[in-house]
């Protein structure tokens, strides 16, 4: 990009600034980043390995661009009418992604050491080893799914 064109080019908006500040930190989660890698690498060994299905997913994602581009076109009016009411979700979206950071650390752990303290050494665990899950997340996940009760006849 030439010195002019980097001149032209929009900056972005405080808005835009602010909603990045969120996304980039749940995409820096390392589980976040492990996982996204992990899905598009085999989403592109799949368009590699199955030429039909590449060029079907090539169309899709020209599609969705185009059609991205045109609604964030249209509602780019809007978006700068509600620039506080995004400010202030913003705000509330990291205080609460500080609140699951607190609460589950393993989220800022590398995902091959939350995978070896869920399943163990041996390839099987609990998932209750400490810093992995919180003592409330068996508890909670099991009074969740109550037993199912069948009718009598």
């Amino acid at each position: 990009m030439s010195e002019d064109e980097a001149a032209q080019a929009p900056s972005p908006s405080v808005w835009e600034q602010d909603q990045q500040n969120v996304v980039h930190r749940v995409v820096a989660l390392p589980l976040v980043k492990a996982t996204c890698t992990a899905v598009s690498g085999a989403y592109s060994a799949a368009k590699g390995r199955h030429p039909l299905l590449g060029s079907a997913c090539r169309l899709a994602e020209h599609c969705v661009c185009s059609l991205t581009s045109s609604a964030l076109d249209h509602a780019q009016p809007l978006l700068s009418h509600l620039q506080p009411q995004l400010a202030t979700v913003n705000d509330l979206a990291c205080r609460g992604l500080d609140r699951l950071e607190e609460k589950l650390p393993f989220l800022q752990q590398p995902s091959e050491m939350v995978r070896h303290k869920w399943r163990g050494p041996t390839g099987g665990g609990s998932g209750r080893e400490e810093g992995c899950l919180p003592p409330t997340a068996s508890r909670n996940a099991s009074a969740s799914w109550p037993a199912q009760k069948t009718p009598h006849r």
